[in-house]
């Protein structure tokens, strides 16, 4: 191999080098702006998860007193019918 040619492919080494350094960086960046958007939206998902387990917790309320309202219409449908 030449001067010439080790200079050639020491060049092409150094300018693949730098590529990835700039690339490395690009994603750095990303990531940190990425980081940032999941940061920001952690607290509102929290609190949509917590009402959707306050929802949850009422609807149990609402369905056990719709069956007793239900099973008490039922009782007082049946006794005067009978």
């Amino acid at each position: 191999m030449t001067e010439h040619e080790w200079q050639r492919k020491l060049e092409f080494i150094v300018e693949q080098q730098a590529l990835s350094v700039s690339d490395l960086q690009k994603l750095q960046d990303e990531q940190e702006k990425s980081e940032s958007r999941i940061s920001r939206l952690e607290g509102p998902v929290v609190a949509v998860l917590n009402m959707i387990g306050d929802l949850a917790k009422a609807q149990k309320t609402t369905d056990a007193k719709f069956n007793a309202m239900t099973e008490r219409l039922d009782q007082v449908t049946d006794g005067s019918m009978g």
